[in-house]
């Protein structure tokens, strides 16, 4: 059995990314998320990528959150402007 998932999208990624910097205790390893994206973590999908150097420039060209609060407060900030996506929400599988 093979499991398949399309791409996330770019805005997803970059979702994921600083969800997975403020939810994945980067705080406790005293990595800023600069770090984290250059060191910790290169996805290998093309928007991942993509979305991956999206954020590097993000994060040299505007001061970063340096807490976790303040990347959950970027998050949730994202999340309440995102425009809806026409997008299924959910993975689709195949066999």
């Amino acid at each position: 059995m093979i499991f398949t998932a399309s791409d996330p999208t770019h805005a997803e990624w970059q979702t994921l990314l600083r969800a997975l910097y403020a939810d994945g205790g980067m705080f406790a390893a005293q990595c800023s998320y600069g770090e984290f994206l250059r060191r910790r973590f290169r996805p290998d999908s093309a928007n991942g990528r993509a979305a991956h150097a999206r954020e590097l420039a993000w994060c040299a060209a505007k001061p970063m959150p340096r807490t976790r609060a303040e990347m959950k407060q970027l998050l949730e900030q994202a999340t309440h402007c995102a425009a809806p996506s026409n997008e299924p929400q959910q993975i689709e599988l195949a066999l």
